[in-house]
């Protein structure tokens, strides 16, 4: 289905693609959409999610939205695939994008979603991949809003890839956004989450999830000039015996961690935990917040912070396993001209195994009621290594 104009405008009305049969399996058409505006709302849906009975593989057309400008309020763009067939193949849900009035490649002026659903995952009983979610404009907010693909089939399948593309700002409040593996089986992981903004990210009471129960967890990138995070979660851990996933954020000029934002990369289970990488360019300042790699059976995992200047108040960064006497605390590294670390605590330590390896290099170093802590209760102590001058 291909719909062009000035104008798009739907107001509590919906668009289904129709679905074709094949050899037992099910497949939806595509809608594309390409107009200058693009408006919906009052629980309008566009939707090509594919229906079928059991013993049907159920595949999802795309929805593409090539525009200048797009907003939706209370409405949903979905394209979530269901397997519902024994034996091999795939049910694939499908792909939703948001670009620019040219396409591929090109981006959107501005890109709103308010209290709206974008759903491109995956659930039944046979194996389901997920699909992608991409938005590309100048500027992106989103308010009260879900961005799922998940891969939920019971015989696993991998999360989808959702990437967030702007020139200038990309802005969540009350958000979710999720590529999470909930699948009982198969060995896919949770999809990519990447966030990229040429001015800022301000993330505010927003959770991003690529962690997984079982199999492989994802990773999550956020890249940005400047990065603010209030109350927000960035999780990719697991409770198996594979390794938690990664989290990375890169700018230039300044991230911030405030409010409760945590940052999840540990392993309950028997494997490592992940890695978390902040590169703060300018300045990293970390308040009231939790930086974890953690493992509760196997070895801690890697955390490194990089920044000229690093301001830590009432944060918690940890490494440490409670596993036996021959886990490991894993490795923390922070790197800066000046840091400043103030009722926080930086801790590789272990219960039966051994302690991990912290070190701090910084010209200057204050250290105002704060802990480094790289000793094991039962085991062997790990190391602290500290390059600088520590001031009172």
């Amino acid at each position: 289905m291909s719909i062009r104009g000035g104008q798009f405008v739907m107001d509590d009305s919906s668009i289904k693609a129709t679905p074709a049969t094949l050899n037992a399996s099910q497949i939806n058409g595509n809608i594309d959409v390409t107009a200058d505006q693009v408006l919906l709302s009052n629980h309008s849906t566009v939707d090509t999610s594919a229906g079928g009975g059991v013993n049907v593989k159920r595949s999802t057309g795309n929805i593409t939205f090539n525009v200048n400008t797009f907003s939706a309020t209370d409405s949903t763009i979905s394209s979530p695939g269901f397997g519902n067939a024994p034996g091999p193949g795939v049910s694939q849900s499908g792909a939703v994008t948001i670009q620019g009035l040219q396409g591929a490649g090109t981006s959107a002026n501005s890109v709103s979603l308010n209290n709206t659903t974008v759903d491109t995952s995956n659930s039944g009983f046979s194996v389901g991949d997920a699909g992608p979610i991409l938005i590309r404009a100048g500027n992106i907010t989103l308010n009260q809003t879900v961005l799922d693909a998940r891969a939920r089939a019971r015989n696993g399948g991998s999360g989808g890839a959702i990437s967030l593309l702007s020139s200038g700002s990309i802005e969540a409040v009350n958000t979710t956004i999720t590529s999470v593996h909930e699948g009982n089986g198969g060995s896919e992981p949770s999809g990519p989450i990447e966030l990229r903004a040429g001015d800022k990210i301000d993330l505010t009471n927003t959770g991003i999830d690529a962690f997984t129960f079982a199999f492989r967890p994802g990773t999550i990138t956020l890249v940005s000039p400047i990065m603010s995070l209030s109350g927000s979660t960035l999780r990719v851990f697991i409770d198996e015996d594979f390794p938690a996933g990664s989290i990375n954020l890169t700018a230039t000029k300044a991230i911030s961690l405030t409010n409760g934002t945590v940052l999840n990369a540990d392993n309950g289970a028997g494997s490592n935990g992940g890695t978390i990488h902040i590169d703060g360019g300018a300045k990293f300042t970390s308040d009231h917040s939790t930086i974890s790699a953690q493992s509760r059976l196997g070895n801690g995992g890697t955390i490194q912070v990089e920044a000229k200047k690093v301001d830590m108040t009432a944060t918690q960064v940890t490494t440490a396993t409670s596993g036996g006497p021959q886990t490991v605390g894993g490795t923390i590294t922070i790197d800066a001209n000046k840091a400043t670390f103030n009722n926080s605590q930086v801790l590789s330590t272990a219960t039966e195994g051994h302690g991990g390896t912290i070190g701090i290099t910084a010209h200057k170093l204050n250290s105002i009621d704060s802990v480094i802590d790289a000793s094991s209760q039962s085991g062997t102590n790990g190391t602290v290594t500290i390059n600088g001058v520590i001031q009172p």
